[in-house]
This record gives structure tokens, C-alpha cells and sequence, in this order.
């Protein structure tokens, strides 16, 4: 039999599952990207306040609504938006400071209005001035990245490591062709 063109060297299980596990965390983490999703808000006024009100951001997401006497909220499950506001919460006394040092320099300049943001999108370009001006664009950007980094990366990363789990004992303890096709599955 051919000897194999990428050798897997003598590892336990749980060895390669945390070696899998920190290889989809970085990859996935290399992937961070400032866009903002629904579940950013709620996890963001958890963060800040301990409280689902979203009466800041009403009117920056169409999923975001506001009914009468009950202020602002999102239109889906608020589950991830809980795990997410941990990461977030932790880090606020990072993001704080970076916050208020942008914000007072921007005073500092007089600057009133928002740089322009060339994009075909008119809703990007809507939302990135709706931003700038209430003071959120940097606060939204940072949190986005502590989020991914610290929540959505490492979670993904672990159903990578349950794929393989799950595949090596499908394929009667195939190891590599479990670690392969747990590749695949995650990056595929």
C-alpha cells in the first residue's frame, strides 16, 4: 500500500480535536469581518445595560421594531444574542475608552458630519452615516470583531470538532479520514 503524502503524525483523539478546534478558531477568526447582523443589537444592550431595550438602535436594522409603549426590539430568537453579550460585556473596558478617544476626537477636529463612504449600496451608505452620527460606528465595529473572535469563531470551531467526533466513530475509528473529511465539512 501507498504510504500517505501528508502524514498524520501519532496523536491521541482529544490531541487532534484541540489542534482541529484551534486550527477552524484561527481560520474562522481570519474571516472577522465589521458587518453588522440583527443579533448584534440585543447582545450589545445586554452588554451595556443588561437589558434587551434596543431603543438606541431603532431605525439601523429592518428587523429591529418598534411598537408603541414597549419601545424597540428584534424580530427573531434573542438565544445567540445571549451568548454573544458575554464575549461583548467582557470587553467593554476595552472598547470603551477606544470609543470615547475616537468620539473626543472627532470634537476636538469639529468634525459635524460623516466621511463620505463610496458603495453602491444606499442602504450601507444610510446605515454607515446613521452610525456616524449617533457615535456607534466604531462601538458597532469592535463589538462585531469581539463577537466573531470570541463567540461565533469558537463555537464553530467546536462543531468542527463534533463533526470529527461524530465521523471517526461513524467510520469505526478512521481517524484521518475523520479529520479530513471534518476539514472539509468546516472548510469545504
Amino acid at each position: 500500500m501507498a504510504e500517505s503524502p501528508f502524514p498524520v503524525p501519532s496523536m491521541t483523539t482529544r490531541q487532534i480535536a484541540w489542534r482541529l478546534f484551534f486550527t477552524a478558531w484561527i481560520g474562522y477568526g481570519l474571516h472577522v469581518s465589521t458587518d453588522i447582523v440583527r443579533e448584534q443589537y440585543p447582545a450589545m444592550a445586554l452588554g451595556d445595560h443588561f437589558s434587551f431595550n434596543l431603543d438606541g438602535y431603532c431605525g439601523m436594522h429592518p428587523d429591529l421594531f418598534e411598537t408603541p409603549g414597549r419601545g424597540c426590539h428584534i424580530g427573531n430568537n434573542p438565544g445567540v444574542s445571549m451568548l454573544a453579550a458575554i464575549p461583548y460585556a467582557l470587553a467593554r473596558p476595552l472598547i470603551d475608552p477606544i470609543v470615547a478617544r475616537v468620539q473626543a476626537g472627532r470634537l476636538a477636529r469639529g468634525q459635524t458630519e460623516p466621511p463620505g463612504f463610496k458603495t453602491e449600496w444606499a442602504n450601507t451608505r444610510r446605515f454607515y452615516a446613521v452610525a456616524w452620527q449617533k457615535g456607534l460606528d466604531i462601538k458597532l465595529g469592535l463589538a462585531a470583531l469581539v463577537m466573531q473572535l470570541f463567540c461565533m469563531a469558537p463555537s464553530s470551531a467546536l462543531g468542527v470538532v463534533l463533526m470529527f467526533l461524530t465521523l471517526r466513530a461513524v467510520l469505526g475509528g478512521r481517524e484521518r479520514a475523520a479529520l479530513w473529511l471534518s476539514l472539509l465539512y468546516g472548510f469545504g
